[in-house]
């Protein structure tokens, strides 16, 4: 096989690598959700199947700032936010992995990382995608997930640095998931006109050299360990909020009501439309009623004339948005982690800030 070679600061890495890379690396793996050391309100989430033609939605990542829930107060993210956000993720039914909201901005710098985690760990049983610190912290994080009833429970993501740079912390990471086999999410953010050429056709040929680059280290380091090529994100990363979540749950109930499979006899309803013919109605026919509930209907978004929008008190979309997540987080938690959990790992906090994250 041959070897990569550098060219001044240039690695100049030979196709038969990165295929030998896309080839090692598997085609399906699993996340698990964490049921064995929490209880539940209402049964267990699934995991997640990772393969072609599944799709998942999840929230994230690490902002610096929220819109406070109560006053609508921009303020900085707090360990209570991202146990808050979590939690709330959990109770939403489209929101498949959890990733943190927030930089906890309350707690010391050396221990900011593992409390983080741990403030996820607590709000949710649903699979987690973190942005660890750096190697020591994502293994401590393998130890925190195990101490929760899973450690396969959990994913990395990681970035290289646009253009074309795999920072040494990058690397880092990128090794420690292959030798933990911690699947790994390897997300480019080149932006036109910057970091790359002011064309979309560039911006992706720069984005999928940076990922292919930490594919070929990855497997590498272990072949055959799990890896996410990844999609980067949207807006800055420097805001959120919880009706964010509340409302993205919304958005992916719509896109999975319009990805269903269609085409088989029933569904098509030819004979049906040839019965009712030109000028008629299916209102009160057999195949309608076997089916109208299938159609998706919205929670959040309103659909009525105005005149009944009026009569029901003219509510926006944000205050609709704003009241379902104050119901929500005044519900009881679907999750909460066992007393002796949250000692464990309380104790593991400890250490952090003694030793350093």
């Amino acid at each position: 096989m041959p070897a990569a070679r550098l060219e001044g600061t240039h690695a100049r890495i030979p196709a038969a690598l990165v295929d030998d890379a896309l080839r090692t690396a598997p085609r399906r793996f699993s996340l698990k959700p964490r049921p064995a050391a929490g209880h539940a309100a209402d049964g267990e989430p699934g995991g997640l199947d990772l393969a072609d033609g599944n799709s998942y939605f999840g929230t994230g990542s690490d902002c610096v700032y929220i819109t406070d829930p109560d006053s609508e107060e921009w303020r900085q993210a707090t360990e209570n936010d991202v146990e808050g956000m979590a939690a709330l993720a959990e109770q939403l039914p489209n929101i498949d992995f959890v990733m943190s909201m927030g930089l906890p901005s309350d707690v010391p710098a050396q221990a900011g990382d593992p409390a983080q985690y741990a403030a996820m760990l607590a709000g949710t049983r649903k699979s987690l995608l973190t942005m660890a610190h750096d190697a020591a912290s994502l293994r401590r994080r393998c130890d925190m997930a195990a101490m929760c009833g899973e450690t396969r429970s959990f994913g990395c993501y990681a970035m290289p640095n646009p253009p074309l740079v795999h920072s040494a912390e990058a690397l880092d990471k990128v090794q420690a998931c292959a030798e933990l086999d911690a699947p790994l999410v390897y997300a480019p953010a080149p932006a036109v006109g910057s970091t790359a050429p002011a064309s979309i056709a560039a911006m992706i040929a720069v984005g999928n050299a940076e990922t292919l680059g930490g594919l070929v280290v990855h497997q590498i380091t272990k072949a055959g360990v799990p890896f996410v090529y990844g999609a980067g994100y949207l807006e800055s990363g420097i805001q959120s909020s919880y009706e964010t979540i509340v409302l993205g749950n919304e958005l992916v109930s719509c896109a999975r009501a319009l990805l269903v499979e269609v085409g088989d006899d029933e569904a098509l309803a030819l004979n049906e439309i040839d019965a009712v013919g030109r000028d008629g109605s299916h209102l009160g026919r057999d195949h309608t009623g076997r089916h109208h509930r299938e159609t998706w209907a919205p929670t959040l978004f309103d659909r009525a004339a105005c005149e009944r929008w009026h009569a029901a008190g003219a509510t926006t979309l944000k205050e609709r948005v704003h009241l379902q997540t104050e119901a929500l987080r005044r519900e009881p938690r679907a999750f909460a982690l066992e007393g002796s959990v949250r000692e464990r790992l309380s104790a593991t906090l400890a250490d952090a800030g003694r030793n350093g994250a």
